[in-house]
């Protein structure tokens, strides 16, 4: 069955009619009708077309759409905001846009991620904080976070406590959630494996 919804589509690509060219599959149903749609959708440069051809279909397909021309797109030239304007309001598109397109700054990232990743935000900002602690942040880097935490958006404070307990530093008493994470990355032998004194 696949198979056959993915000949009609390539059909419909190859042999474009006057007008809608996806119109003859309209009456053979939705699926097959959408996935030619999808199709001149993710063959298209121009993101407004590419949305406007997603607007014509029913939620789930419009969804898909977006998403196949975004994964078409990433690696392309067009900016991160043309990317997010044609996910609307698929949140699954925009978290994987905002995830793949980081900010250098963590907090402009957090703040990317609470404005369009939707019920993706905690993933969103998890991965966040993950690649900014993988990064071994400077001293400076670490004084402006911990003077900044409350703007960093849920587990901020614990995703510093790990950067500190990563890079060796001292675990602090408080706040909690910065403690709390330094305490839980902390192992008897260093962080890394190698003993404290071990400095390479």
């Amino acid at each position: 069955m696949t198979a056959h919804l993915l000949s009609l589509a390539l059909a419909c690509a190859e042999s474009p009619e006057e007008g809608d060219p996806c119109a003859r599959y309209a009456t053979v149903g939705a699926a097959p009708y959408g996935l030619c749609v999808r199709r001149l959708a993710r063959g298209h440069a121009d993101p407004r077309h590419a949305a406007a051809l997603c607007a014509t279909l029913v939620p789930d397909e419009r969804d898909a759409c977006r998403m196949d021309w975004v994964l078409g797109a990433l690696n392309g030239t067009a900016t991160t905001q043309t990317l997010l304007e044609v996910c609307a309001t698929a949140e699954d598109c925009a978290f994987y846009v905002v995830d793949n397109r980081p900010e250098r700054d963590v907090f402009v990232q957090a703040a990317q991620c609470a404005a369009h990743a939707g019920r993706y935000q905690r993933d969103c900002l998890g991965h966040a904080w993950e690649r900014w602690a993988e990064a071994r942040p400077t001293v400076e880097e670490l004084e402006r976070v911990a003077s900044r935490t409350a703007d960093g958006g849920v587990d901020a404070g614990r995703h510093l406590g790990i950067a500190l307990a990563t890079l060796r530093a001292p675990c602090p008493d408080a706040p909690e959630g910065v403690a709390r994470g330094c305490r839980t990355t902390r192992t008897p032998e260093g962080p890394t494996g190698h003993h404290p004194e071990d400095t390479r």
